[in-house]
């Protein structure tokens, strides 16, 4: 794995990572080895347009799933909870 110039790394069922190479770790910036334990999804640049996007589904899917009602809280123009 190490000898390889293609960024490759491993992680478990849950998706945290056990192992990378060299060329992984350094196309991120780290040191080889200091990403052993990390959620590999918190590699994963997301814009802010589209975590508000995955956020608000998430809710929709939540609400729809749920017999109960879900109560959310909305901001107003000023970021003023209401």
């Amino acid at each position: 794995m190490n000898t390889l110039d293609t960024p490759e790394f491993i992680t478990d069922p849950e998706g945290s990572i056990l192992k990378t190479n060299l060329s992984f770790a350094r196309l991120l910036g780290y040191e080889k080895g200091s990403l052993t334990g990390i959620p590999f999804i918190d590699l994963i640049y997301v814009s802010e347009s589209i975590r508000r996007f995955i956020t608000f589904n998430k809710l929709h899917h939540l609400s729809c799933a749920s017999e109960t009602p879900m109560k959310i809280s909305l901001k107003n123009r000023q970021g003023k909870g209401f």
